[in-house]
């Protein structure tokens, strides 16, 4: 409701803005009142007299209101900051120039090593404390999909999309774990359509399951923190960056909600297409029980100089004790360096691991330092300056915050209140410190985000892609990967010596196509448990588990084999099956054909299935399947 009690009195020189003032209410004053203060009188020179595009000059201000509103802090902190951050990129202020680099806390885990079935059985007995946030606020227009990415399948044999792997992975592991899907105006109504079209995968949409959107903030246009105009009477709008997943999870309450309702201990944030994440989980779960790390990234080897961002731990030169482990973008790392980035001898790799932006974090610590900071991620701004002389902007930028800089809030927390963070920390069970652990790239960051075009020139830069067809290749290749360790056999599958290469310019890895559905395990030893015998799987086969109740003591196959198990009780035992037929086979398609859904052109094939044995149950008793 308007206040008119009060008549608020606008100072201005602005003649064009005085002539107009008559006309608008105490809210839209209030609007006009931030953007002087904002120093955005320019906004108001070209306004006529009252009377004249009256709907426009109070829809401006509307707008205004609402994004002082969508941006917590207020619109004239965003100017503020917008003002310092955008002087500091004039002057190329390194914004880590005062901190020295070293290798940061974690581990290296070697895939089925000791260690690792350790972090993982650790981890598995911690799933009753984990909680979920997954980012998707992108539309799959890079890859050359018109819908969300999360709609996208992960492999066209099981055609299970994104969305419904993770909740499936999701609820295998915990039923009654929360999740929420931080959305953006571009994907919330069809994330909505989804969910509802699939009744939510199986997850209550009442406490357990939440969307939050994500809205924008003002563009600047130029160094002066002018507001871009899209049109005379619209501000222009952009994504503040993922980091808003933070202030959403804060000012909605589901932070603290969550670990007062469903005693939430660990939060996993973790992309949109990058499922191989979900198969390191446990173990990194396990890694940040034991160390109690306030957070703790998913890693992957990287290369000196690969653009890739490394997480890494700063000290601040001038106090000791003043440390900040982080994601270093590759270019600043190599900066901070004496002898740039380079590989160790040992490994052939960089000392500074990847960043994947998968990771955990200790839900305790984070609604201590949440409460502090409201949930505001420190900004940053990335101007595309149109030449070196940095006074023209090729277009407007914005302000961005990233959610992998939480760390920097954990950092400012126990700078300013030093020993009543220490005694805070024994609330939280363990400390702030930040942590990684690294994985083989196959087991943590294999994400789907280019087209077909742009793939094609990765491929030659770096020998693979983040095609659809690369990322389906990867989630195959991790279930091959899977079944060997579970089941202690290097001869259960085999790598196919040669690539396949059915769109020229994306070859990529070739071997049976095993799909698991996360009910049939998410550790290794829990799959390992229902594998005996002498199982074999040709590298043109197909292999479909989907069901816990499923356990092979023998198995050869060649060809196209679907097990479900389904229904309380139910079990299926295969005792050694032997199944020989032609099987499914990919087959090349035109990308540019319209008669083909975009989900398959972006691959550039579609599946063919010539011959299948398909065996289901759903009967609530033991049901053997034998030669």
């Amino acid at each position: 409701m308007t206040d008119q009690k009060s008549d608020i009195v606008i100072e201005t020189d602005n003649e064009a803005l005085k002539a107009n003032l008559g006309i608008f209410n105490n809210d839209e004053k209030r609007a006009i009142q931030m953007l002087l203060t904002c120093k955005q009188s320019f906004i108001f020179n070209d306004w006529p007299l009252p009377g004249t595009e009256d709907d426009g000059k109070k829809k401006l201000l509307a707008q205004v209101l609402r994004l002082n509103k969508q941006y917590p802090p207020g619109i004239v902190q965003y100017y503020q900051n917008g003002v310092k951050l955008l002087e500091d990129s004039f002057k190329g202020v390194n914004a880590y120039e005062n901190w020295a680099p070293s290798v940061p806390s974690g581990l290296t885990l070697a895939y089925n090593s000791e260690d690792f079935h350790k972090y993982e059985a650790l981890g598995k007995s911690n799933y009753a404390g984990l909680g979920f946030v997954l980012v998707a606020g992108g539309l799959g227009e890079r890859l050359g999909y018109s819908g969300i990415k999360v709609s996208l399948p992960i492999d066209i044999t099981s055609e299970m999309c994104f969305l419904q792997f993770y909740i499936s992975m999701i609820m295998t592991m915990n039923a009654n774990a929360p999740l929420m899907i931080m959305t953006s105006n571009d994907t919330h109504e069809k994330t909505v359509q989804l969910l509802a079209a699939n009744k939510n995968f199986g997850m209550n949409g009442k406490d357990q399951l939440t969307l939050l959107k994500q809205e924008l903030v003002p563009t600047f246009a130029n160094n002066e923190c002018h507001f871009g105009l899209k049109t005379k009477y619209e501000l222009g709008e952009k994504p503040h960056g993922h980091g808003d997943v933070h202030s959403l999870l804060y000012n909605s309450g589901l932070a603290l909600k969550w670990k007062t309702q469903f005693n939430v201990k660990w939060l996993f944030f973790f992309q949109d297409t990058n499922p191989v994440a979900f198969r390191a989980l446990p173990a990194s779960l396990g890694v940040s029980v034991e160390k109690q790390y306030a957070m703790n990234t998913m890693t992957v080897p990287r290369t000196a100089g690969q653009a890739i961002g490394a997480i890494t731990k700063l000290t601040n030169k001038q106090n000791a004790n003043d440390v900040l482990t982080i994601n270093v973008e590759y270019n600043q790392l190599a900066a901070l360096l004496p002898d740039g980035d380079v590989n160790d001898p040992s490994t052939g790799y960089s000392q500074y691991p990847g960043n994947t932006n998968s990771f955990v974090i200790n839900n305790d610590a984070y609604a201590l330092v949440m409460e502090k900071y409201k949930g505001a991620i420190p900004e940053f701004v990335n101007p595309k300056y149109a030449d070196a002389s940095k006074t023209t902007f090729k277009k407007p930028t914005r302000l961005e915050c990233m959610m992998q800089e939480y760390p920097k809030l954990l950092n400012q927390y126990q700078r300013e209140y030093g020993g009543a963070a220490k005694e805070e920390e024994k609330s939280t069970g363990g400390g702030f410190e930040v942590g990684m652990t690294c994985f083989p790239p196959w087991l943590a960051m294999k994400p789907v985000k280019s087209n077909i075009a742009d793939s094609i020139k990765q491929v030659q830069s770096m020998g693979t892609s983040f095609s659809a067809a690369h990322g389906e290749a990867a989630v195959h290749y991790m279930n091959r990967t899977l079944l060997r360790a579970a089941a202690d056999n290097d001869q259960l599958t085999s790598e196919s010596a040669q690539k396949m290469e059915l769109t020229p310019g994306l070859p990529f890895e070739y071997g049976a196509r095993v799909v698991l559905h996360p009910s049939f395990g998410t550790t290794v030893k829990d799959i390992g448990n229902k594998l005996k015998g002498d199982i074999r799987i040709s590298e043109r086969s197909t292999l479909v588990l989907d069901g816990e109740g499923i356990e092979i003591d023998g198995l050869k196959l060649d060809g196209a084999l679907v097990i479900r198990c389904t229904g309380q009780n139910t079990k299926v035992v295969i005792k050694n099956l032997t199944v020989v037929n032609k099987g499914y086979e990919y087959k090349a398609i035109d990308i540019n054909d319209a008669n083909v859904a975009e989900k398959y052109r972006i691959r550039g094939y579609v599946l063919n299935k010539m011959e299948e044995k398909v065996i289901v149950f759903d009967n609530g008793q033991v049901n053997t399947v034998a030669q």
